[in-house]
């Protein structure tokens, strides 16, 4: 499919399997109707080749913030699976790559809610032709969307109404100019500020990252269970955020170009949590720092462990510094972190 595309609007099934399409954005919903679609969507075993050096999107939703007479949204359920961003001809782009390029507002100035997806999956997605990969989505606010499905927080449960999973995607490798630097992550939801949900068909998801490399995220004033599992982990920022954090099998490793503050923010009501996760020396305008592994907000040398931890490790080179000199790690700090509880905080 070349230089027109697919710019569709409407609702139903849209499924389209064993596509290429030559262009900057696979699927672009068209604007002039709401940008909306009132059904499923599906693409399978496709790929995308851009032919420009601008902003890439698989998928994208830019309705004007007016009054349609009708419901729009971002459609019921997204499933994105074993696709292709190939970058030759357009090898010298460094714009970035986006799954879904979404409005940053939920309502509209006359008050409609714009509906969400309860299931969104990107699986399998890689890129070719540049060494960049891809960013996810922005969802500035959660606050107001309408999922048509309950969903809610109550201080001691958080019950999903969306699940987005991101299992297996080239992720862009990011060096954030500091570790709460909102403008490089691959996904953003809520902000700096503190808004009310305004009911329970608000946004509140459960978030599943597998098998991703050089995560970076940011969750601020929000309400979420958000899960990683095999994942490499660069920056997680999540200012008061309500729900949890769960870390399997992860290695942190933050990059940054300047320090400021500590490398990750990850206090949750409901815990934060490490399984089997190994600690590496802190990477900061390209030098590995083992020192600043007591700037990650959780492990400070020989002193303290946070949240929970079950058998956390630290990496190579953190331990061979504090050798090099001459500190040993004294047997209380190791066993707090091969277990830890949070209560101990």
């Amino acid at each position: 499919i070349g230089f027109k595309g697919i710019s569709v609007t409407g609702g139903g099934d849209l499924f389209v399997e064993d596509t290429t399409r030559h262009g900057n954005s696979f699927i672009n919903f068209r604007r002039d109707y709401g940008a909306k679609w009132e059904g499923r969507i599906r693409l399978d075993g496709c790929t995308l080749k851009p032919t420009g050096n601008g902003t890439v999107s698989v998928l994208s939703h830019r309705m004007a913030d007016f009054d349609y007479k009708y419901p729009i949204g971002f459609a019921r359920s997204v499933m994105v699976n074993d696709m292709l961003i190939d970058y030759s001809a357009a090898p010298e782009s460094t714009a970035p790559c986006w799954m879904m390029d979404i409005v940053p507002f939920s309502k509209t100035e006359t008050g409609a809610r714009l509906f969400f997806p309860n299931l969104i999956e990107f699986q399998h997605i890689r890129v070719s032709g540049r060494k960049k990969g891809i960013r996810l989505l922005r969802i500035p606010n959660p606050h107001y969307y309408d999922l048509r499905r309950q969903g809610g927080y109550d201080g001691s449960r958080l019950q999903a109404n969306c699940t987005l999973i991101v299992d297996d995607v080239q992720l862009e490798k990011m060096v954030p100019k500091y570790p709460n630097d909102i403008n490089q992550v691959h996904f953003l939801i809520g902000g700096e500020a503190a808004v009310e949900y305004v009911d329970q068909m608000s946004l509140f998801p459960e978030i599943r990252y597998t098998d991703c490399d050089d995560v970076s995220v940011y969750m601020g004033n929000c309400i979420a269970s958000v899960f990683f599992d095999r994942c490499s982990i660069n920056t997680v920022t999540a200012p008061d955020l309500r729900g949890e954090l769960v870390f399997r099998n992860c290695r942190f490793q933050p990059n940054v170009q300047k320090m400021k503050g500590e490398f990750y923010t990850l206090d949750s009501t409901l815990g934060t949590r490490f399984t089997n996760c190994t600690v590496h020396a802190p990477i900061v305008t390209g030098t590995a720092n083992p020192e600043l592994v007591n700037r990650t907000g959780f492990v400070e040398i020989n002193r303290s462990v946070r949240h929970y931890h079950i058998n956390t490790a630290l990496g190579n080179r953190i331990v061979n510094h504090y050798r090099s000199q001459g500190m040993k790690l004294n047997p209380d700090f190791i066993a707090m972190l091969k277990l830890h509880h949070g209560l101990e905080d």
